[in-house]
């Protein structure tokens, strides 16, 4: 986004929480922060939040709904759990080596043990601790994601009039006015 885009976010923002003040500063903050996402995925979070929400937005409240609207973000631990059975009631304990919609998954199984969780007979006491594996594993994910430039670490994404100055030691992003 470039100014002119995040001070039409904040007078969205404003417009909707009268309280909520949109001051120099507030705009040159979430600037800062919300920068390297694109405009219009700030602004669906943005009119997403005003719908849903009765307090205004903070900015990790908005990049945590950007992120979930991008898709970025990992499955959640019941929709893990059902791959998991699924692949279990396809695969079996002897079938091919499964692979796994993301890292958290994968990393949850390779820690109970694939085996553990296939020739388990206690149903809920493995779900319970696959559920609080997953679930560590997958908050440190979403915070990494929510954090990174445009919730991607190979290449930042490019507002219009932006441009890319690369440097020694990393990218720099010069924002146009």
């Amino acid at each position: 986004m470039n100014k002119r885009e995040t001070a039409e976010v904040c007078g969205y923002v404003g417009a909707a929480y009268p309280n909520w003040q949109a001051k120099k500063e507030t705009m040159q903050l979430w600037h800062e922060f919300l920068g390297d996402l694109k405009h219009d995925d700030v602004l669906t979070a943005v009119k997403s939040w005003i719908l849903n929400e009765d307090y205004a937005p903070t900015i990790a409240g908005i990049r945590r709904l950007c992120a979930e609207q991008s898709g970025a973000l990992p499955i959640s631990a019941s929709e893990a759990w059902g791959e998991l059975t699924s692949v279990i009631r396809e695969y079996g304990l002897y079938g091919e080596k499964p692979s796994w919609s993301n890292e958290q998954l994968a990393e949850t199984v390779k820690a109970i043990g694939y085996w553990n969780l296939c020739s388990s007979t206690n149903l809920d006491t493995i779900r319970a601790q696959f559920t609080k594996a997953y679930n560590e594993r997958a908050e440190v994910a979403r915070k990494e994601i929510i954090n990174r430039r445009n919730f991607d670490l190979e290449l930042p994404a490019l507002s219009e009039n932006s441009t890319v100055v690369e440097s020694k030691n990393n990218l720099e992003l010069g924002e146009g006015q």
